[in-house]
């Protein structure tokens, strides 16, 4: 197998049918999800399709259609499901059908999608080869245009380039390729000047905002939370088939409920309609009862998954953590929630590398376990304590920019707070922006665990009005101020 560096040295000098025939086989011999991820990060590539030339925006009609269609495939690859894979056929098909003649159906991300949904080796080698013609096109044009002469050494030149990024992700070392910046050390090209143009609103409108995050994920090699992305993917088809700004609600109400179950709380945020304002109280809960309930449900699903035929079974790893936990660990919360979120992920990871195949029943334990995890770390004291523990030393805010917005913010919203939750905000705050380490850490936990309950809460009109009430659109700027820091702490999630 020859070395990415070496390939490339030799890439020109190669005859097309050369270079292209030991790059296909290379691909062809990766396992079907590697070639498959090798084909995605190619279409993501031309995500902003290098294709189109025109002089309107084409934001709405065309890139946010191709947008779902490549979210939906990126996601189903990494947490394969049948009811995903179902969706994304589904949806592919209304594409594909559509009566808007500016939806190209050989577009690049469409193709991708239709590869995740019925592998294939063979094909994903002819994604990688159609978005490496079209940058090389692309790249013919632009000189022609610029110097007035035929090159065609222009276009073999970075139609190879795009192939030897697709040979480097073959041989990525990182264990996930996504983890590696989408260009690699090299730039993209220069089409900044014509994108601004033909996706003016993907670049300016805030109902994009969470595609911007998203892309960009992609191009720096930090993906946005893989569980936060396929409940974007499994929004509901009448939602999609509304619309961008439709879209963005539901989306901004799924990112509040993610964050708000990765920073549990020992305390719930509730709304006093008589006062206008936000307080705080404790959550009342028998630790007991929520152990034995947990195990119960574990049982009973664990059991079910059993009679499928998906590859699960007593040998399976996270068979034997449950079954471990069910025989010994009952009066441990701690090992419990620990052992449960390993077999979690042994099941997501069988489902990925084709370990288990699709079964709503697996599925349904996947989901009973992740609830379970969830529902420890917020209610159970010893494993909250010890959940923070673990994860605050991963929540960092470092850059002078993000301390802002979270001091601004902060002063925004304890004027909706009542006077113990507006001091713990403002004391909450002043950590994260001054302080490091652990202590921020803590901080970063309260203080977004409580944001994302309020835009939780905020999703009811009624709220919105009575905290107008006071002061006339002070509402819309509450919902504006908690939307902005759940935005921003998202995209800095550790993976």
């Amino acid at each position: 197998m020859l070395s990415s560096t070496l390939f490339l040295q030799q890439a020109l000098s190669l005859t097309k049918t050369d270079f292209e025939r030991d790059l296909w086989h290379q691909i062809e011999q990766c396992p079907t999800a590697v070639s498959v991820n090798i084909s995605l990060r190619a279409a993501l590539r031309n995500f902003l399709d290098v294709n189109i030339q025109t002089n309107r925006d084409m934001t709405d009609r065309w890139l946010f259609p191709c947008a779902e269609i490549l979210l939906r495939a990126v996601s189903l690859q990494q947490r394969p499901d049948a009811q995903s894979r179902k969706a994304l056929k589904r949806r592919i098909i209304s594409l594909k059908h559509s009566r808007d003649t500016s939806i190209d159906i050989t577009n690049t991300s469409i193709i991708a999608a239709e590869l995740v949904a019925e592998p294939e080796s063979k094909n994903a080698t002819q994604i990688v080869s159609l978005v490496a013609s079209h940058f090389g096109s692309l790249k013919h044009k632009t000189q022609f245009i610029s110097s007035k002469s035929i090159n065609t050494l222009d276009y073999w030149e970075e139609r190879n380039r795009l192939l030897g990024l697709s040979l480097k992700d073959s041989t990525s070392d990182t264990g996930d390729i996504f983890l590696d910046p989408l260009w690699r050390e090299q730039k993209p090209p220069e089409t900044y000047a014509r994108d601004r143009v033909v996706f003016e609103s993907y670049f300016t409108s805030p109902r994009y905002a969470f595609w911007r995050d998203w892309y960009r994920g992609f191009l720096d090699g930090k993906p946005l939370d893989w569980e936060l992305q396929r409940r974007v993917a499994l929004i509901p088809d009448p939602i999609w088939d509304e619309g961008s700004e439709a879209v963005a609600r539901e989306i901004e109400r799924i990112k509040a409920e993610w964050l708000a179950e990765q920073l549990p709380q020992a305390d719930k945020v509730s709304f006093d309609h008589e006062t206008g304002l936000f307080e705080v109280t404790p959550i009342a809960i028998k630790a007991e009862e929520l152990v034995e309930t947990t195990l119960k449900q574990a049982a009973f699903a664990r059991s079910v998954a059993a009679n499928s035929n998906c590859g699960f079974n007593s040998s399976s790893t996270a068979w034997l953590y449950i079954d471990h936990t069910l025989e010994n660990c009952r009066n441990d919360p701690n090992a419990i929630e620990q052992n449960f979120e390993i077999a979690r992920n042994d099941i997501l990871d069988g489902l990925a590398n084709q370990t288990y195949s699709e079964d709503a029943k697996l599925t349904a334990l996947e989901q009973v376990l992740d609830r379970a995890v969830t529902d420890l770390r917020a209610n159970h004291p010893d494993v909250a304590e010890a959940w923070e523990t673990r994860i605050k030393h991963k929540l960092r805010v470092a850059k002078a920019d993000q301390k802002q917005i979270i001091a601004e913010k902060a002063t925004e919203l304890i004027t909706v707070a009542s006077d113990k939750m507006g001091k713990e905000l403002a004391l909450d705050a002043k950590t994260i922006v001054e302080a490091s380490g652990e202590v921020q850490g803590g901080a970063i936990r309260r203080f977004f665990g409580r944001v994302a309950q309020m835009r939780i809460i905020m999703h009811s009109q009624d709220v919105i009005m009575r905290i107008d009430s006071s002061t006339a659109y002070k509402g819309t700027s509450i919902l504006l101020a908690l939307q902005s820091l759940i935005n921003m702490i998202t995209t800095i999630w550790p993976g």
